[in-house]
């Protein structure tokens, strides 16, 4: 038995798209925090919502925060690295990462230890749904999506327990706090 099997070959091009913005009239000198947002495929725009009412309260107030909405699809080290090439110059002191909000609290993970007792103290200030961070997340927890490997990284998510709460509000109140407490020089946040 014979068979004959024709399968057209096409080129077909994919590509991702990525947002980077910053908050105008801050120096390049200044240290940054930069606000990652990871598109998550299959959620809604809760992380992207949140990113956008803390971008709309600091703008303003000119913290020296950058924006960037990042598209993990293909192949994220690569799409990430291309992000941070775009932020030239700038220097990064502290990275946060949102991503899928799904739950009924707010959920932090950071591999530096330092930070932990700063977010709790922070997300109950800001008055946020938020469970307590219990422990130091490993390393390998800076994955493929982060941008820098060796810079203090937050991340935050929502405890994804079925929950059905609206935590956009939370998420934007928490990194509202926390530059707050930068702008006030506060020694627990790097710089």
């Amino acid at each position: 038995m014979r068979a004959r099997l024709d399968v057209p070959i096409e080129r077909q091009e994919l590509r991702t798209t990525s947002y980077l913005a910053e908050v105008d009239d801050v120096s390049h000198e200044v240290t940054h925090v930069l606000l990652w947002v990871v598109r998550s495929p299959g959620s809604g725009h809760e992380a992207l919502d949140a990113m956008v009412a803390a971008a709309r309260s600091l703008a303003p107030r000119r913290a020296p925060f950058v924006f960037a909405e990042f598209d993990p699809s293909l192949d994220p080290r690569t799409n990430a690295a291309a992000v941070t090439s775009a932020l030239g110059a700038r220097r990064v002191g502290l990275v946060i990462i949102v991503r899928d909000l799904a739950g009924s609290a707010l959920r932090f993970a950071t591999p530096w230890g330092d930070l932990i007792p700063a977010l709790d103290r922070y997300a109950e200030a800001a008055g946020v749904r938020a469970i307590a961070t219990r422990d130091t997340a490993p390393r390998t927890f800076v994955d493929d999506t982060a941008p820098f490997a060796d810079t203090k990284t937050i991340f935050i998510s929502g405890n994804d327990d079925g929950g059905t709460a609206d935590l956009r509000a939370d998420a934007s109140a928490f990194i509202c706090y926390l530059a707050g407490r930068l702008a006030l020089g506060a020694e627990e946040l790097p710089r």
